[in-house]
């Protein structure tokens, strides 16, 4: 996204991935008592990430935990899913279903889910709770994360990876497009 915005002549205000605003946020918002809830994750992650997170951040207050099961939940199931998220008030709802299916489920939830924010954050679960090793700062610095995703997680992210070129010679595609229409 950065290097789109740089073809297209946009300023980048910088890096912004959840794995670091999950972090950031559980730091900041233990002065202002915000309650937090983790949704995703394979059973038993989201425990384990509140469990390391709790330790890591000191009076981080943690309204509650789902790890769902790695199918659709029936309409029953997701009204009691959003029913038991609700009644812990949550001012945060953190969500790590991976892209997209975690965007479509904030998307369904927005305004039946009773919290400030939804964010989806993807590996960040995996990251935090230890179940999958993060990419050193460096690599992470230089833009080069998901080629360390990728080369320890080829059979799951192969496919997503083929989507970058593409996107790349839109952008590209897009700023040609600029370039012309801008001489005339």
């Amino acid at each position: 996204m950065i290097l789109a915005a740089r073809l297209l002549g946009l300023k980048s205000r910088g890096r912004v991935t959840g794995p670091t605003l999950m972090l950031k946020l559980c730091d900041w918002g233990r002065e202002r008592g915000y309650r937090h809830y983790f949704y995703g994750g394979k059973e038993g992650v989201a425990e384990t990430l509140a469990r390391r997170l709790s330790e890591r951040f000191p009076g981080l207050e943690v309204a509650g935990t789902f790890s769902p099961p790695f199918r659709t939940l029936t309409e029953e199931e997701g009204a009691a899913v959003v029913e038991k998220i609700n009644a812990t008030r949550p001012d945060v709802v953190w969500v790590g279903l991976g892209a997209p299916k975690q965007e479509k489920w904030m998307a369904a939830h927005v305004g039946r889910i009773a919290a400030a924010a939804l964010i989806g954050v993807g590996a960040a679960f995996d990251f935090h709770s230890g179940n999958v090793k993060w990419a050193p700062g460096w690599i992470r610095k230089i833009g080069m994360e998901w080629a360390w995703r990728l080369a320890h997680e080829p059979r799951r992210l192969w496919r997503r990876n083929l989507d970058s070129p593409l996107f790349l010679l839109a952008v590209m595609k897009q700023r040609i497009m600029m370039t012309f229409s801008h001489r005339r």
